[in-house]
Order: C-alpha cells, then sequence, then structure tokens
C-alpha cells in the first residue's frame, strides 16, 4: 500500500512539484514538521507523506501517539494562556492598588504643603516637602512602568493572536471573509 501510494503521487507530481503544493496547501506548522520528518528520515517529502498516512490507518500508530501528543501539548498551551491571563489581571489589580495609594499620598502631600505649610514648622514643613518630592517620583515611575506593561500586553496578545492564527488558519480565513 505503502509503494502504491508513493509511486501514484510521483506519477501525479513532476520533481519538486509536490513539495511546493504542499506547502502552499497546508498550514505552515505542518508542512513544516512534515519537511521536518523527511529531513530527519532522510527521505523525500513523498516518502514520509506516505509513511504518514500510511502509518495513519494503523491501531497506536505513530500518528496515534503523535496526535496524542499534540492534543496534551495544546491542553498543556490553552491552560498556560489561562494561567497567564489570571497572573496578568492579579497584577494589573495589585498595581492599580497600589498606583491609587500613591496618587492619594501625593494629594495628601499637596495640600498639606499649599494649604498648612506655615502650620507645620521648619522640620516638619521639609519633612513633607521630601515626601512629596520622593512620592511624585514614584508617581512618575508608575505611569512609565504602566505604559511599559501596556506596551507589554499589547505585545503578548499580537504574539497570541498570530499564534492562534497559525494554529487555524482556517478559522482566520472564515473570519474574514464574513
Amino acid at each position: 500500500m505503502n509503494a502504491e501510494i508513493v509511486n501514484r503521487l510521483q506519477a501525479s507530481f513532476e520533481p519538486g512539484r509536490l513539495a511546493t503544493m504542499l506547502e502552499a496547501s497546508l498550514p505552515p506548522a505542518v508542512f513544516q514538521a512534515l519537511e521536518l520528518g523527511s529531513v530527519i528520515n532522510q527521505i523525500p517529502i513523498a516518502d514520509r507523506l506516505s509513511q504518514i498516512i500510511a502509518g495513519s490507518l494503523e491501531v497506536d500508530s505513530e500518528y496515534d501517539k503523535l496526535h496524542m501528543l499534540y492534543m496534551e501539548a495544546t491542553d498543556q498551551k490553552r491552560e498556560l494562556q489561562e494561567q497567564v491571563a489570571d497572573l496578568r489581571s492579579q497584577i494589573n489589580y495589585e498595581f492599580m492598588g497600589h498606583y491609587s495609594r500613591v496618587v492619594q499620598m501625593n494629594t495628601l502631600l499637596e495640600i498639606l504643603v499649599d494649604q498648612h505649610s506655615s502650620d507645620l514648622g521648619p522640620v516638619t514643613g521639609k519633612i513633607v516637602q521630601d515626601m512629596l518630592r520622593l512620592n511624585s517620583q514614584e508617581l512618575e515611575l508608575l505611569k512609565d512602568r504602566r505604559e511599559e506593561l501596556s506596551r507589554n500586553e499589547m505585545v503578548y496578545r499580537k504574539r497570541l493572536e498570530i499564534s492562534r492564527k497559525n494554529e487555524n488558519p482556517d478559522d482566520h480565513n472564515d473570519e474574514t471573509q464574513s
């Protein structure tokens, strides 16, 4: 059966055309896996493809084992993505809590300096001024960090979107057509 598949594939396509046709029609990750299997086994792509087709017809075949590994890896990836999303939410929540406390402290210190500086005395006034300066610096650092986190979040989401498109190119094509 394997030899028949190889013969028919070779008869149907001129050399090199099968690889070009497969590359154009298969999702990039699938073609790369097929190409890698061809290189590892040191056989033409047509032979590797026929091995896969013939193997997929057998019970407990290499295909079944690889498919199970792929499904497990997909499940693990989804779980990790959910964990990352949960951690990001937690970090955002904690960050916003810290940020709001710094803003409140900054507001309080500004009120003390603007409205009560004459009542504070020289030593306490100096301490409040220093605290306001340090708190303002902390506020600027937090704003910069928030912008950095937002940029990183956008990059992460873009990579995730690209990863999903590469995994399911048919789903993406359906979305763009509707």
